[in-house]
């Protein structure tokens, strides 16, 4: 039974996206909320950002402009990739004999 326990333990959202993404196990669970953890992140970037751009303008518009737009194709993208692997998963869990 102790093997059980130890592979509910590891059933982790984010264990598993490590182990998906990187090949490895993560042994570390964030706790903070999604929300914390990209407020978190945005605020160093946008810091970064004004401390390269200090006055508000056209560059500093146009960079955030741009970074916008790759963001977006990221999300667009492994959110679409994320869809077809559930899909994957979810198929081979009811195709198994």
């Amino acid at each position: 039974m102790e093997d059980f326990q130890s592979i509910f333990k590891r059933m982790d959202i984010q264990q598993l996206r490590t182990f998906l993404l990187c090949g490895v196990d993560d042994s570390e669970t964030d706790m903070r909320s999604y929300e914390r953890r990209l407020k978190e992140k945005d605020d160093i970037m946008c810091k970064r950002i004004e401390s390269i751009y200090p006055i508000d303008g056209k560059d500093r518009d146009d960079f955030f402009g741009d970074l916008s737009e790759a963001l977006i194709i990221r999300e667009q993208i492994y959110l679409e990739i994320g869809m077809k692997a559930g899909a994957r998963l979810l198929w081979q869990l009811l195709s198994a004999k």
